[in-house]
């Protein structure tokens, strides 16, 4: 029997013709700071090794004596095949690392780093666009699923030398292999931030003209791309080394895509990273449900990795969102003007399109992501019995959706008279909102976790109630507000958690009444507070995507 030394796994190699015997060895490199490493959690009940596809190759539980972790025999692959290294705490994942081009031979004896991260998720924020001078960006966030925690926070305040991820971010993705996230953020230099997701260092620094919108690896980290949504003319940065790129940022030179007349709100990559669907569209539009005019329907431009294109998909109407299905390839969108989700066939030959219905009925679909089998979508359906708003999760091959509910948020607080004549009246307000939408989703691997931020808009117009105090007084609201927030979902249990990060009054100007009672004898107007923040933004899941 081979041995080696814990944290790293043999796995032997039984001929299957000559008799010859080999190993492979998957040698683990643990994360360098404590705080990102799963290994650390006592926790830890077994380790497993699985293809791409998800077949089981090997399995084996920790030692509490050290030493070798035997996976038992392998198959023999001449081909090179991708590999997983999952980390598991009874059925949670808590760690994962892919290993590419395995090869296993009889004879031979081969070693492979499997380089384990947590699964966290990563929160940034930027600037609203509706403007108040008290707005700010919060920093960013390194969300544990195992714990709850926000590891970011634990990093700078228990390291000797305070660990700060890029603040103003706005776009985000982490390399396919888990070892690094791509930050895009505002501030005085727009910029790209590339950091060791083992260690939380910053490792680069590429400049950028414009602040990024999204950022998309492709699986493999065969390409990055970062999308730039400035209006009127849009455009796309293509990283074909990203190695390079994780290396030497600002040495890099990408290829440049201008969308002309438009904008791309999403990206997406083949399966094969071979083609690169971008989503066009007004970026900035965040609220297509509630506006007044309906967006008009948009494209799926098609490019190659030369950064050539190569036509485009025309769709029925406004999609809200792109994901790919990485054992497929099958395109999946939200079509929140139609409350459908819906599939295209990448094989499509360029012109109008009539995707697929996959979902129909959720009411304005938003933001989507394929995990695994299923497609998981954030709607404002309603459910009938705790009036919450629904995540569903639904097979990609058809079938029942699965509803997780998640609670609407509410605009609340005491408003007091903002004017004479005596400032003791108060009116306890509440609403509901009259839209939300998700911008910006991010799951983890295992499907266990969903992070999402969402605009909600609060309208009230003209609504008319009556207040009851020494005197009878008819009262009328008029305001509207927008609100930003965060939401947690648990899909095993279905609870769920809100960050609520800005509720800004838009209508009426600061100042003015947003509600005035009145009776026979005196006018009185009250105002609705704004409390100022930021928008979350840029949410990427380690291992969340190919």
């Amino acid at each position: 029997m081979a041995s080696v030394r814990t944290p790293a796994f043999v796995c032997l190699l039984l001929a299957a013709a000559c008799g010859s015997r080999g190993s492979v060895t998957f040698a683990i490199r643990a994360p360098a700071v404590a705080a990102l490493d799963p290994l650390t959690d006592p926790r830890v009940s077994e380790y497993l090794i699985k293809r791409s596809d998800g077949t089981l190759i090997g399995a084996a539980s920790p030692s509490s004596a050290g030493g070798p972790l035997p996976l038992g025999p392998l198959m023999v692959a001449d081909v090179p095949t991708d590999m997983e290294l999952s980390v598991l705490a009874g059925t949670e994942l808590i760690g994962l690392a892919r290993i590419r081009d395995v090869l296993v031979k009889p004879g031979v004896q081969t070693s492979y780093p499997a380089d384990v991260r947590k699964p966290f998720v990563f929160v940034g924020g930027v600037q609203p666009a509706e403007v108040d001078p008290q707005n700010h960006a919060r920093q960013s966030q390194i969300l544990d699923p195992t714990t709850s925690k926000d590891l970011a926070l634990v990093l700078a305040t228990n390291s000797p030398k305070a660990i700060l991820l890029p603040s103003d971010v706005g776009a985000s993705s982490v390399t396919s292999d888990g070892r690094f996230l791509l930050a895009g953020h505002a501030g005085a230099t727009p910029g790209l931030t590339v950091v060791d997701t083992g260690s939380a260092a910053v490792l680069g620094e590429l400049p950028l003209s414009a602040v990024p919108w999204r950022i998309a690896a492709a699986p493999r980290d065969a390409a990055v791309a970062i999308v730039d949504a400035t209006p009127p003319d849009g455009s796309v940065l293509l990283f074909s080394d990203v190695a390079g790129l994780t290396a030497s940022a600002r040495d890099q030179r990408p290829t440049k895509i201008t969308l002309r007349g438009d904008s791309a709100r999403q990206a997406a990559f083949s399966p094969d990273a071979q083609q690169l669907y971008l989503l066009t569209g007004d970026a900035h539009n965040l609220d297509p449900c509630g506006a007044a005019t309906a967006p008009k329907p948009n494209a799926i431009a098609i490019y190659g990795l030369d950064g050539q294109a190569a036509g485009s998909w025309i769709l029925p109407s406004f999609a809200a969102d792109l994901a790919v299905d990485e054992a497929s390839g099958t395109l999946v969108i939200s079509l929140p003007l139609l409350n459908q989700v819906a599939t295209i066939d990448p094989s499509s030959p360029p012109g109008a399109v009539t995707p697929k219905k996959l979902l129909d009925g959720a009411t304005c679909a938003s933001a989507v992501h394929v995990a695994g089998p299923d497609v998981f979508v954030v709607t404002t359906d309603l459910d009938p019995q705790t009036d919450s708003f629904r995540l569903k999760r639904v097979p990609l091959a058809g079938g029942t959706a699965v509803n997780l509910t998640f609670a609407q948020p509410r605009y609340e607080g005491i408003i007091n008279d903002s004017q004479p004549p005596d400032g003791k009246v108060s009116i306890n307000l509440s609403l509901h909102p009259k839209f939300q939408y998700a911008y910006d989703l991010a799951v983890a691997p295992d499907g266990n976790r969903v992070v999402f931020a969402t605009r909600t808009r609060y309208s009230e117009v003209n609504e008319s109630f009556s207040l009851i105090s020494d005197l009878a007084f008819s009262c009328r609201t008029t305001v509207e507000i927008v609100e930003y927030g965060l939401y947690v979902v648990d899909t095993r249990n279905g609870t769920a958690s809100y960050q609520p990060r800005s509720q800004l009054v838009t209508a009426p100007a600061v100042g003015k009444p947003c509600i005035t009672c009145t009776n026979p004898f005196v006018s009185i107007p009250f105002g609705c507070p704004s409390s100022p923040g930021d928008r979350p933004a840029g949410l990427a899941a380690v291992f969340g995507g190919p």
